[in-house]
C-alpha cells in the first residue's frame, strides 16, 4: 500500500538520524555538506532503502525513482490528497513540484504526523475515496 512507502521512509529517517554520516534537513534531498549528508524524508529513503552514497548530491530527477521521491516530499505537506497517490502507483506520470506551505513536517519530531498520514492514505485507498 502507499502508506508503506511513507512508513519505510520514516524508518529510514530514523536510521539516518542515528547515523553520524547524516543530518536531517528537510530543505535538501540528499546533499553532502560540511562532512555530513543532509537528507529530508525522501533523501533518507534514498540513503537507506536505495543505498545512495552519502557523498553524492542527488535530486529526484537524477534517479529512476523520481515519482516515489517526489511523493515522499509531498507527504510532508499539509495539503496532500489521494489524487497525488496516483503518481506513485502510475509511474507513467511525473509528480509536480510544490512549494512548502506552513505546517509541513519538519523532521524527526513530527514522525507521528507522518505515520498518521501513512494510515490515512491506506484507509482512503482501501475505501477508494477522495479525501479533502
Amino acid at each position: 500500500m502507499v502508506g508503506d512507502i511513507i512508513r519505510q521512509a520514516v524508518a529510514d529517517m530514523l536510521l539516518c538520524d542515528a547515523d553520524p554520516r547524516y543530518q536531517i534537513d528537510m530543505s535538501h534531498y540528499h546533499y553532502p555538506k560540511r562532512g555530513k549528508c543532509s537528507v529530508c524524508l525522501a533523501g533518507a529513503y534514498l540513503a537507506q532503502t536505495l543505498k545512495a552514497d552519502a557523498e553524492l548530491w542527488i535530486t529526484p530527477d537524477e534517479t529512476e525513482h523520481e515519482n516515489t521521491l517526489r511523493f515522499l516530499d509531498l507527504a510532508r505537506c499539509p495539503h496532500i490528497s489521494l489524487y497525488m497517490v496516483k503518481y506513485v502507483t502510475d509511474l507513467g506520470y511525473a509528480l509536480p513540484t510544490t512549494p512548502y506551505p506552513l505546517g509541513y513536517v519538519r523532521g524527526v519530531e513530527d514522525i507521528d504526523i507522518l505515520l498518521a498520514r501513512a494510515d490515512w492514505f491506506d484507509t482512503c485507498t482501501l475505501l477508494s475515496c477522495s479525501p479533502q
